[in-house]
C-alpha cells in the first residue's frame, strides 16, 4: 500500500522519543504480504516519507512497521483476510493529507483522519498498497 501525501511539508526535527523508535520496516511472520509505500503526491516518483507508523490490524492479529528511509513498508500476515491498514497521524509531517483521488486499487477507504484502509491479500499472496499525501 503506498501513501500517497502532497504537497511539500517536512517534519519538524525534534528532540521527542519518535513513534517510530526501535520499530523496524518490516513485520509480521505469515506468508501473506501485506507492503507499500508512503509517498507524495503531484511528483512524477513521489518523495518518499520516512518514519510514519503503520499498524496492520485483522482477526487477532496485529503488527506496527514504520516506513523506512524509501518510504516502504511490510507486514507478514498469517492469513488472507480483511486487514485495517492504518497511518498514525502524529508521524504524518505536518499539513500532508491522504490524497483521496489515489487510492490503491483493491484497498477501501474506512477512514481519511487518520488515514486507515481496509486491504486483503489477493490469489498471489501479496497486496501492495502505495499511499499517496498531499499538503
Amino acid at each position: 500500500m503506498s501513501v500517497l501525501l502532497s504537497g511539500c511539508a517536512t517534519a519538524a526535527p525534534s528532540a521527542e522519543p519518535s513513534a517510530c523508535d526501535g520499530v523496524a520496516s518490516r513485520g509480521g511472520e505469515g506468508e501473506y504480504r501485506l507492503a507499500g509505500a508512503v509517498t507524495y503526491s503531484g511528483v512524477p516518483s513521489g518523495d518518499a516519507i520516512p518514519d510514519v507508523h503503520i499498524t496492520v490490524a485483522g482477526d487477532g492479529f496485529s503488527s506496527d512497521v514504520c516506513s523506512d528511509e524509501d518510504g516502504r513498508w511490510e507486514v507478514m500476515a498469517p492469513r488472507v483476510d480483511s486487514y485495517l491498514v492504518t497511518l498514525d497521524p502524529e508521524t504524518i509531517p505536518e499539513g500532508a493529507v491522504l490524497d483521496a483521488e489515489a487510492i490503491p486499487e483493491g484497498a477501501v477507504l474506512v477512514d481519511d483522519a487518520p488515514p486507515t484502509f481496509t486491504v486483503e491479500p489477493g490469489l498471489t499472496d501479496t497486496k501492495v498498497v502505495n499511499t499517496f499525501l498531499e499538503g
